[in-house]
């Protein structure tokens, strides 16, 4: 008799623990029907009770799944490991409304060992869900400021690094040519001292506003290097077309108009520009050729400025 109401009391306890566990649990049969299901997964799904539930639930597969091949996959995975640790899916709430959720599940065994079913876990993981996808944009967000230059909006010197020695890379593999283009605004501290570290930022804005649009390929990458020094990125550009580039550049700069009253070299705010091309060499870096496009920077400062010049074995430093 003490046994007999041993039983009934933990029975009693699990039906209680059932009724008020703050998961969804669902008792499913082999050809995929609502049995059971407790007040938590009736809640979960959008449904007014339990009884609503496995009343109207005749086929988790097509009912409650976003998607006909994940419910196969869940099912397989079920099937062949008789239990699904852990599946992260949506699932489909009475209204059409999707649910983010975390389900776990437990092949039934009949007493010859036949497989009669399964009890189905869910855990609502929307807010987790929601969390991750804001953290996600937030990440996105710092990311791009990170390699994004604060006044000019175009990418910082960090990305440019990044970047040139991606390509640098990339490029020493498919032995295909990569240029740069150094380019430097004339007497630009003079500038500032004459109208003032304001008109020298907005200065430097339309000038980055020019240069980016004067770079028309999605692999050309544009960036302040430091200052009032800009730089531009030409994958599988040869010598003459990143000349073309920089004298674009060039001529795009002056045509803004920008009034330099204190330049030797032209009324306007003008540029000063080197370029170098090659193609990557193994075991070397790309420095190697950012320092090609300086020193023509510097021949070009050299001879007169508001002028783009081309790197070659003459040209260097004194």
């Amino acid at each position: 008799m003490q046994f007999t109401n041993d039983i009934k009391s933990l029975n009693q306890e699990l039906k209680n623990l059932f009724a008020s566990a703050p998961i969804g649990i669902c008792k499913i049969d082999i050809a995929g029907q609502m049995v059971s299901a407790n007040p938590e997964a009736a809640w979960m799904l959008g449904y007014e009770s339990s009884e609503n539930l496995i009343e109207l639930m005749s086929d988790i597969k097509s009912q409650m799944f976003v998607h006909q091949n994940t419910a196969e996959e869940f099912m397989f995975n079920l099937f062949e490991a008789e239990e699904v640790k852990s599946y992260k899916c949506q699932l489909i709430r009475k209204n059409g409304s999707l649910l983010w959720t975390r389900c776990y599940a437990k092949i039934i065994l009949s007493d010859s060992g036949r497989i009669n079913g399964f009890y189905l876990f869910i855990i609502n993981i929307k807010d987790t869900v929601t969390a991750e996808t804001k953290l996600k944009k937030a990440n996105d967000k710092l990311k791009k400021l990170s390699t994004i230059d604060g006044l000019t909006q175009i990418a910082n010197r960090r990305q440019f690094d990044e970047y040139c020695a991606m390509e640098y890379k990339r490029l020493t593999r498919e032995k295909r040519i990569l240029s740069i283009i150094m380019c430097d605004v004339d007497y630009f501290k003079l500038y500032n001292d004459t109208y003032g570290h304001q008109a020298g930022d907005e200065c430097l804005k339309s000038i980055a506003k020019a240069i980016q649009v004067s770079v028309k390929r999605p692999s050309d990458l544009a960036a302040r290097y430091g200052g009032e020094e800009f730089v531009v990125v030409l994958p599988n550009t040869d010598s003459t077309g990143a000349m073309h580039v920089a004298e674009y550049i060039r001529l795009a700069v002056k045509t803004l108009k920008i009034v330099h009253s204190k330049s030797t070299v032209d009324r306007y705010v003008t540029l000063s520009l080197g370029m170098a091309s090659m193609i990557p060499i193994e075991n070397s870096t790309n420095e190697i050729l950012v320092d090609m496009a300086d020193k023509a920077l510097y021949k070009a400062k050299e001879q007169g400025r508001n002028r783009s010049i081309q790197f070659n074995k003459g040209t260097g430093r004194k």
